[in-house]
């Protein structure tokens, strides 16, 4: 057989490009057998150099042979790795998978994202409502309706009741709005046969019904304590919890932290909140400059990226959601052995928990309100509630 010097070479270039950017060898073992046998159809279909049409062609002949899903998978990275290198001279980055939905469903789920892309909505804002979206299409895929034609108002109702039953009224009505969004453009498109959107009139949404989960001082040691240093995975891991319990922070905030911010000679960290946008300098301890000292030197890997907290497998690149920040602490809180009791175990609890602990030492609201980064104490006033011991001071006794 005639090699094909060409496109061999674009796969070995590849390959030394995974290894430079710190791709296990296993990792690479696992992509070579399939570009072996893409070098095998190039070679029947006499085609010397990689294409995109050749990718895909590829792809549809080896689907029609091998229809299994998880060497379908295996198989459309390996060429989607191949086709960016040769194309960008760069390798796509992590991954993420939406949930699905019925084929019935996909061209008006796709024409309304379409229509928020062209109403000029942020990436954020649609990312949240076609999660929203998808939640409503997948409860009528399990309920066996498969078209919006036939779609009835008593859907609507039935969706609502499902929702009252899983969501708190804050996390119903914000899927409900964009639902209703979501109806009102089905009705004008005329995907539906009646303006449904009619039926969702009035939203009641209550932000305060549950009160903050926190966590005492005691057990944030105990959750610090549980994370093995030793690791590189550990030094990261210990410092982003760190910034979590000391400063509160916000997840947004902690992967969009940059090198920049961390001012060692004023000890302090200076950034523009992600949320709000408003300027925040936190004055840094010495605990948390060791911590953060510890992991930019024996964790960090190498890297163009500027922000402090990158992937540590490769590609080493940063977060892009705060997805991995939720998994770590809600982990920390299983191996720690803390009690959790219903309490809530994300990083929103460290946020609260550190308020709480203001709250105890009797700090003002204003001060909390500026260490927490909120615009005013409107919003610091939502933490009150968590203090337990102070109200129980003025509780009035109950009538008999």
């Amino acid at each position: 057989m005639e090699l094909l010097y060409g496109i061999n070479n674009q796969i070995e270039q590849l390959q030394n490009f995974l290894e430079e950017k710190d791709f296990a060898q296993s990792t690479i073992h696992y992509y070579q057998g399939c570009w072996k046998q893409l070098i095998l159809f190039a070679n029947e279909q006499r085609i010397n150099e990689y294409t995109i049409a050749l990718g895909k062609q590829f792809l549809l002949d080896f689907y029609s042979t091998e229809p299994k899903y998880e060497l379908i998978k295996k198989f459309n990275r390996a060429v989607k790795l191949l086709e960016t290198y040769v194309m960008k001279g760069e390798i796509p980055g992590p991954i993420k998978r939406a949930s699905s939905i019925s084929a019935s469903f996909n061209n008006v789920y796709q024409n309304y994202v379409q229509s928020l892309i062209s109403k000029g909505q942020s990436a954020k804002s649609i990312k949240t409502k076609k999660s929203r979206v998808r939640k409503f299409l997948q409860y009528l895929e399990s309920e066996g309706i498969l078209t919006l034609s036939s779609l009835e108002k008593k859907e609507i109702i039935s969706f609502m009741l499902y929702l009252k039953n899983v969501y708190s009224s804050s996390g119903r009505g914000n899927i409900l709005y964009t639902l209703r969004d979501f109806l009102s453009y089905c009705a004008i498109i005329g995907e539906t046969s009646s303006n449904l959107s009619t039926i969702i009139k009035c939203i009641y949404t209550n932000s305060r019904e549950t009160i903050p989960s926190v966590y005492s001082q005691e057990e944030m040691k105990n959750l610090l304590s549980s994370i093995n240093r030793d690791t590189t995975k550990g030094k990261k891991d210990y410092a982003i919890v760190t910034l979590l319990t000391v400063f509160g922070l916000r997840s947004g905030d902690v992967i969009q932290l940059k090198l920049d911010d961390i001012k060692w000679k004023k000890k302090c960290i200076e950034f523009y909140q992600h949320k709000t946008g408003v300027f925040a300098q936190l004055p840094m301890p010495d605990q948390v400059q060791l911590v953060l000292m510890d992991y930019l030197k024996n964790s960090r890997p190498n890297s163009e990226f500027l922000n402090v907290f990158l992937r540590s497998r490769a590609p080493c690149v940063p977060y892009s959601d705060t997805g991995y920040i939720s998994r770590i602490v809600s982990g920390y809180f299983y191996t720690s052995g803390i009690k959790i009791n219903g309490r809530n175990h994300g990083p929103h609890s460290l946020r609260h928990s550190m308020a709480s602990a203001l709250l105890e030492n009797e700090t003002t609201l204003p001060v909390i309100a500026k260490a927490l980064g909120h615009t005013n104490t409107k919003n610091t006033s939502h933490y009150l509630r968590i203090d337990i011991k102070r109200l129980r001071t003025v509780a009035l006794e109950v009538p008999l």
